[in-house]
């Protein structure tokens, strides 16, 4: 039994050390997602920037028109709004990474070419490089992964 004692040792040392050891992340599980939601009882939208799995971000911080919402050290934030029409730009820092959304969003926009009467647009949304989308409440809510900027801090 003296012989075995070493091995008997070290398999407990290893077994012990299996819930010290972080478990690793899925890919893409680090980069933060935009939520567009909207609310009709109250007419607001609902801004929800969060991770696909729960992971701290150094900063989160969204500037809607001139309006800056940011949190430090944090794993989601959300905000609600009733401004009609804002440009949104979502920034996002985790350790050396940056990740940015930039958007103008039409709430409740006047349509021409509806393709059912029953159909109400909630948003229009016109990306940064000047292509549009209209959403209808069946597309809610709206999810954009955020694009990581080239530059590293």
């Amino acid at each position: 039994m003296k012989k075995y004692l070493p091995l008997i040792f070290i398999l407990i040392l290893v077994i012990a050390s299996f819930g010290c050891v972080d478990q690793p992340e899925p890919p893409g599980a680090g980069i933060p997602r935009l939520v567009m939601d909207y609310d009709q009882e109250v007419n607001e939208t609902i801004i929800h920037l969060r991770g696909m799995e729960i992971i701290r971000y150094d900063n989160i911080t969204l500037f809607l028109n001139d309006t800056k919402i940011s949190q430090n050290h944090s794993y989601s934030l959300e905000h609600r709004t009733e401004i009609p029409e804002f440009d949104l730009r979502a920034e996002v820092k985790r350790e050396e990474n940056i990740y940015q959304f930039n958007a103008t969003f039409t709430v409740k926009p006047d349509v021409e070419d509806v393709e059912e009467e029953e159909e109400e647009p909630i948003f229009r949304v016109t990306y940064y490089d000047g292509e549009e989308e209209i959403i209808y409440m069946d597309d809610l809510p709206l999810v954009e992964v955020l694009a990581l900027m080239e530059e590293n801090i």
